[in-house]
């Protein structure tokens, strides 16, 4: 889902949305342990990431809120060197 229009479509969970690798081996998921339903999938190849709300495991996807109360994962991304190409518009 798009974090500006709301707007949802399908894409292969196992690629990168930024330069469309799907290498398995350098894709990964980064979830934090004390907040089920919120993870990070990156992309080794460009350092891209992508945040994710799992509304199975309890993470909670109705915009702008998820923007606020995930906006520890966008901090701990760029801390680990990813970047995310939406966050700078």
């Amino acid at each position: 889902m798009c974090r500006y229009c709301e707007t949802e479509w399908l894409f292969n969970l196992l690629a990168c949305p930024w330069c469309d690798n799907e290498d398995h081996r350098s894709l990964a998921f980064l979830q934090i342990e004390d907040t089920p339903g919120y993870a990070l999938h990156v992309c080794e190849q460009c350092r891209g990431y992508l945040k994710v709300v799992d509304e199975k495991n309890g993470g909670f996807c109705q915009m702008p809120a998820v923007e606020i109360t995930t906006i520890y994962l966008d901090i701990l991304a760029r801390q680990q060197g990813y970047y995310n190409d939406a966050a700078n518009i």
